[in-house]
């Protein structure tokens, strides 16, 4: 009976010790306020990063000044041929998807140099299935675009203004 009770009470006592996984407690902590999103603020990438920052930051429009300020280039979506099959029709493509970006302070000191940032996808195509390539080519520069912005933001949170 004492056996027991004592291995109750130690594993009450390990559970109640307050352990969390990191990251557990919802977002992390960043050491600026505002944001600010200048460049091509209307590409899907723009617009995902907005999402993503929205919870964590207060959202500036462009002409106000933001402690951090994020300059996006533009999206380039490129495909090439990848494979081919034995009677010369295209089986693969390699997708890839580009940004430019930087990131300064109100006072233009710079605290993420100019980058470029890639992200490539294999696209496979079937024989006789050609009719759902574009609208699967489109989901995956979609899924790329939010990748892309992942990428800014996980940059974004080492940065100390």
């Amino acid at each position: 009976m004492l056996r027991r009770s004592f291995i109750i009470s130690l594993i009450l006592l390990l559970t109640a010790c307050g352990f969390q996984l990191r990251g557990s407690q919802g977002s992390v902590a960043l050491a600026f306020k505002t944001l600010s999103i200048v460049g091509d603020a209307s590409s899907q990438v723009a617009q995902n990063l907005t999402n993503l920052m929205r919870n964590q930051v207060s959202m500036i429009a462009a002409p106000a000044p933001a402690q951090v300020i994020v300059e996006l280039g533009k999206t380039e979506h490129t495909k090439a041929t990848l494979t081919k099959d034995a009677q010369g029709r295209i089986s693969e493509y390699r997708l890839y998807a580009n940004i430019t970006m930087q990131a300064y302070a109100t006072n233009k000191d710079q605290l993420i140099k100019p980058v470029t940032l890639s992200v490539t996808r294999t696209l496979s195509t079937g024989n006789g299935y050609d009719t759902g390539i574009d609208l699967e080519e489109s989901r995956m520069y979609a899924d790329m675009d939010s990748e892309l912005a992942n990428l800014i933001q996980y940059r974004l949170r080492v940065v100390k203004p």
